[in-house]
């Protein structure tokens, strides 16, 4: 058997690339998971997280309730927040499916005998409409703090800048990292060390930046597991909406084998 390397003009054949440049697989950057921890990786060695805030309920407060918490976050946001963070405040689709789904079973349940139930069946009819066309317009604003601990955070503590003195000059970071380089691993933490640190910063960090931010009255915050952390990165990115009911979908988990003691004995 023979295989040809060039086409019948005795040209190589050429790759045609199936993934465009713009595709949103390289703008995540996303790399991995830790789902314990409900942090992602992306490709640069940065752990992400997000924080869920309700938002403070002042829709029937006072003026002077509204101007004394705006008040009180603004002076947390510039004298309490130690660290950079980002927001992301998407306007999300409210799913009133379910809802249909209980009128159509009603309906479904009927037996109708009379012009009552005729009346009634007629009724549930226009609630189902009304409800599925009341869901394509309905949304809610859902707000979000991402924050994310760099490779390099941890790194540059590891070399005990104080005694150096190198924070405090124009360009010190760079120098650090020249030293960094030169010096090698003799500074340096093991990578597995440096993810564990960043690992034990970014929960210090979430609850830090959490209390920091939450204020006003019913202005409660969790942390975004990791389903819909990836869900979110991916809307961000891509453009499209993504209903709560569909962000499992978007991971899978898979069994694996692994040795144990049973009895005081290895398996």
């Amino acid at each position: 058997m023979s295989k040809n390397y060039t086409d019948e003009n005795g040209k190589p054949f050429n790759s045609i690339s199936i993934v465009p440049d713009d595709d949103t697989r390289r703008l995540t950057k996303v790399d991995s998971i830790y789902p314990e921890r409900d942090v992602v990786e992306l490709e640069d060695g940065t752990l992400v997280s997000m924080l869920e805030f309700k938002g403070s309920n002042l829709d029937m407060a006072s003026p002077e309730q509204v101007i004394s918490t705006v008040n009180q976050y603004s002076n947390r946001l510039s004298s309490q927040l130690q660290n950079k963070i980002q927001f992301y405040m998407p306007m999300r689709p409210i799913s009133l499916e379910s809802t249909a789904q209980q009128y159509t079973k009603h309906k479904d349940d009927m037996n109708v005998k009379n012009i009552d139930d005729q009346f009634m069946d007629m009724y549930l009819d226009d609630r189902i409409t009304w409800v599925r066309t009341l869901g394509t317009s309905s949304f809610v604003r859902e707000q979000y703090v991402i924050v994310a601990v760099e490779e390099n955070e941890i790194i540059r503590n590891d070399m005990s800048t104080g005694d150096s003195g190198l924070n405090s000059v124009p360009g010190g970071e760079f120098i650090q990292d020249v030293m960094r380089g030169l010096m090698g691993k003799s500074v340096v933490d093991s990578k597995q060390e440096i993810k564990r640190r960043q690992l034990r910063e970014i929960s210090t960090r979430r609850d830090s930046v959490g209390g920091t931010l939450n204020v006003g009255p019913g202005n409660k915050y969790n942390i975004v597991n990791y389903k819909k952390c990836t869900a979110l990165i991916k809307e961000f990115w891509e453009g499209d909406k993504i209903q709560a009911d569909e962000m499992d979908a978007l991971s899978n988990s898979h069994d694996v084998m692994i040795g144990g003691i049973n009895n005081g004995e290895e398996q």
